[in-house]
Order: structure tokens, then C-alpha cells, then sequence
């Protein structure tokens, strides 16, 4: 059945139930008692018309579903006035009407002037090739609110708590939800700002500071599970929560709900107040890498919240632990150029990585691909590639010479291959787009266009 005939079909349902409410009316002020002529009958036919008039609109929303509607320019009238007609298409699934917008919003995105002017990446001679299948520019947008001061983007974590409409269930066909929360710095102080994707554009919905430099992020999705016995079979329902590790030695725990604002439902300091680096959770556990080498084990209290005090802490070295990856039942944790494997049952060390054999050489970032981990540094050009099982040394990536030739001004930004940044672009993605944080502002591209996530460097033209 066509939407036009759909759409009728619920017109001519809600006709009749006005004119049956009109009988309705009528029938109130017989003066007589009729077997099929009364209040009873009139009600039973308007709640089949209610039912009638739901199962319509049912319909309707499963034809949207598979339906493709395009306005689309016609020839100019008389008059010279641009004129427009309709285009319905219908799709066999949701999923290949889903696969076709996004395939639309491409070549679209393509179109724009931001990325007509082209994306060129350099081979292995030193020329540059104009990449025809490249990385767009979806966005970008300011994430900082600065009066005096200047903040630069230390951190970020994606929560992707789904868009609750308003029978407060999941919007299964919507694709725009989730929040990003973003962590700036100054010399000293530090600030979050809060974007929301609930809608077709990215909007920062809240921004406020913190009292000292915010280091590292991580989310802590909500978890339902049972009280103890004595509490009578009840149940408590944790909400999703952002955790911040700052250069003070605290660990902030914020609420990360949809409509919430700055709600701040934990904070306590780690041991001998050490600066935290780097944080991980489990279901039970948050894990802290601290500056003095030690990792610390927070557990869950009855209530959901996290115990103060830490469980155990696992000392790893004295060199700092700027990175922690949970990898299924172990603790990856990264002390100087030594990277430590921990059982989250045990906490005990299974095995250890030296990541690099030369001096001064220290771990910065992890990052998971398949059965292989890939280890960026502070210094040098190199990424290492090591099996996560073996930890045997696979490959080394050297990108130096596709960043030395970039344009001037763009390596400041550019996070698909900049090691002082890590590896941003495979760590944090939003439903497979890449996010580049530059000063002041992020920006967002679409993934699987893309070959090598990690072998590939782009440089764009232009500056956005």
C-alpha cells in the first residue's frame, strides 16, 4: 500500500471518530432505551475506532521506516520561480534505507567546499598524490568557554547513552545520540565542556571548570544489580558516570545522564595525593595510574559508589603510568617503557613488555586492533605493534616522514598520525567517526572511507 493511501486511510479514521463523537453526544439525550442504540454501543464504537486509528499510524511508521522521500528541483515555471516535485522510493529493509542516507550525507559532504579542494597524502619518493577516497570534514565546532585564559584539549570520552524519547525507550532508529565529554586545560586550572548529539548538530550543553588540570577521563556505563540480603530483595540502579583524574591527586566522579547538568557525586584524593595519569574500570573496579609508578584499585560499595580507599595498589615501577587498556580479563598498564599485563582477579602481574629497548623511550598511548596492540611514545616517531598474546614484536610504523611533509601549520592538529598525540583516532570514535582535537575545538570526520587507519597521513589543503 502506498503512503498516499496510508495517510488517507488515517484521515478518513479520524473523520469517523469525530462524527462518531458527534453520535455519541446524541445518543445521551434519547429519552428512550434502545438494544443497539446506546451509550454502551456508541462507546464500544469509538474504542474500535481508537484501536483501528493506532494499528493505522503502526502501519505508518514501519512504511517510514523503509520509505525514501526526496524533494528534488523541477523545471522553473512561467514565471521563471524554481519549481519542486516528490520523490518516494521504498526499501525492502530499514537497514538499506539507513545505508543509503549515509551514503547520500557522503556525497553531499563531498560537494561542500571544505572538501572540494582535496586531501593529498605522500608516498614513500616524497610526492604528493591527490587521494580520491578520502577522510570529509563532517564539522567543527568550538568546545571551550575562555574568557582570559587559553585552554588546550588534554582529554575527552564519548558516553553513548542512547536518545530516550518520550515513553522513555530507546530510539532504535535514531542515529544522533550520546554525549562527549571534553577536558581542557590551562597551566592550572581545568575545564569540561559537555557536547550533546542528540540532534542533527553537535551543541555544547554545559561547560564549567574544575579546580585543578584534568589529565584523563574515562566512563562508567550504569549498573543494575541486586543489594545485599538484608535489604529486603531491592535493587540499585547506579547511573552512568564520568570519572576524572586531575593532576592534584583526586578523582572526581560526575553523573552522565541524559538532561543532566554538573552534578559532581564523588570526590576523593589517591594515595599520598599522586597526580593521576590514566584511568580504566571494570563493572567492579576503577583503576588509577598514578605519577609515582603505582596503580591503584578502587572497589564498588554496596550503594554502586566507589569506596574512597583504595582496594590494593599494585606498584609497578617509579616511572609514571600514562596509560591503562582493559583488554577482556587483564589490566594493560604502561610505567616508563614498560608495559605491565594484571589479572583483574588477582591484580597479580601475568607477564610483562618492554615496548622499547632504548633509553628514555616512554609509553604514551595504547590502542587494541584485533589480536595486536599498537604503542605510541612521548618522543620519536615510531608506533609499535606487539600480539596481545605472544607480545611478540611484530611491526614498526615510522611516520615521520609523511608528517615532515605536511603542510606548514597542520601537524599542530593533525591526530590521524601526530604521535605527540597518540593514538586519539583509534581510541575514541563516535559510531565509527574519527575525532581530531586541536586548541579550542574538535573536530569530527567519517570512518571506512579510509584504508590503513595507522599507515595512511593525510594533510588536508586548507585549514578549517
Amino acid at each position: 500500500m502506498g503512503p498516499g493511501q496510508l495517510y488517507q486511510d488515517l484521515q478518513n479514521l479520524l473523520h469517523d471518530l469525530n462524527v462518531i463523537g458527534q453520535i455519541t453526544q446524541l445518543v445521551g439525550n434519547l429519552k428512550g432505551n434502545y438494544q443497539n442504540l446506546n451509550q454502551s454501543v456508541a462507546h464500544d464504537w469509538t474504542s474500535g475506532l481508537q484501536r483501528l486509528i493506532l494499528k493505522k499510524e503502526e502501519e505508518i511508521r514501519a512504511a517510514d521506516c523503509c520509505r525514501i522521500q526526496l524533494q528534488l528541483p523541477g523545471k522553473q515555471d512561467k514565471s521563471g520561480r524554481p519549481t519542486f516535485f516528490t520523490a518516494v522510493f521504498s526499501t525492502f529493509t530499514a537497514a538499506i534505507k539507513e545505508s543509503w542516507i549515509n551514503n547520500l550525507q557522503m556525497a553531499k559532504l563531498a560537494l561542500e567546499e571544505e572538501n572540494h579542494l582535496g586531501w593529498f597524502y605522500v608516498e614513500d619518493d616524497g610526492n604528493q598524490i591527490k587521494k580520491e577516497r578520502h577522510p570529509l570534514l563532517v564539522g567543527h565546532m568550538p568546545v571551550t568557554v575562555a574568557k582570559q585564559q587559553e585552554f588546550k584539549i588534554e582529554c575527552a570520552v564519548y558516553n553513548p547513552e542512547p536518545y530516550l524519547n518520550n515513553e522513555n525507550q530507546p530510539d532504535s532508529f535514531s542515529t544522533a545520540h550520546g554525549f562527549l565529554w571534553i577536558g581542557s586545560c590551562t597551566s592550572q586550572m581545568g575545564q569540561i565542556a559537555i557536547v550533546s548529539f542528540q540532534h542533527s548538530s553537535p551543541k555544547v550543553i554545559e561547560c564549567f571548570n574544575v579546580e585543578s588540570r584534568v589529565l584523563c577521563m574515562v566512563y562508567v556505563p550504569a549498573e543494575d544489580r541486586p543489594r545485599e540480603p538484608e535489604s529486603r530483595g531491592g535493587r540499585v540502579l547506579a547511573v552512568p558516570t564520568v570519572c576524572l583524574g586531575t593532576e592534584e591527586g583526586s578523582i572526581s566522579i560526575y553523573k552522565s545522564s541524559q538532561g543532566s547538568k554538573k552534578v559532581r557525586l564523588q570526590h576523593f584524593f589517591t594515595p599520598e595525593k599522586s597526580t593521576v595519569m590514566s584511568l580504566a574500570c571494570t563493572p567492579q573496579s576503577l583503576y588509577a595510574g598514578l605519577v609515582n609508578g603505582a596503580v591503584a584499585v578502587y572497589a564498588r560499595a554496596d550503594d554502586g559508589s566507589w569506596n574512597s580507599e583504595p582496594q590494593t595498589v599494585i606498584k609497578l615501577g617509579v616511572l609514571p603510568v600514562r596509560s591503562l587498556l582493559m583488554m577482556e580479563d587483564t589490566l594493560w598498564a604502561a610505567s616508563g617503557g614498560q608495559v605491565s599485563v594484571i589479572s583483574v582477579e588477582t591484580h597479580a602481574v601475568e607477564s610483562q613488555l618492554e615496548a622499547h629497548q632504548e633509553e628514555g623511550m616512554v609509553v604514551s598511548h595504547m590502542a587494541i586492533a584485533g589480536v595486536g596492540i599498537w604503542i605510541a611514545f612521548t618522543s620519536g616517531s615510531t608506533l609499535r605493534l606487539f600480539h596481545t598474546e605472544t607480545l611478540k614484536h611484530l611491526q614498526d610504523v615510522n611516520v615521520a616522514t609523511p608528517v615532515h611533509h605536511m603542510l606548514p601549520g597542520v601537524c599542530a592538529w593533525c591526530v590521524l598520525a601526530h604521535v605527540s598525540t597518540g593514538l586519539l583516532r583509534t581510541r575514541l570514535t563516535l559510531h565509527g567517526i574519527p575525532l581530531l582535537f586541536h586548541v579550542g575545538c574538535v573536530s569530527w570526520l567519517p570512518a571506512g572511507e579510509e584504508k590503513d587507519p595507522v599507515c595512511s597521513t593525510w594533510a588536508p589543503t586548507h585549514t578549517a
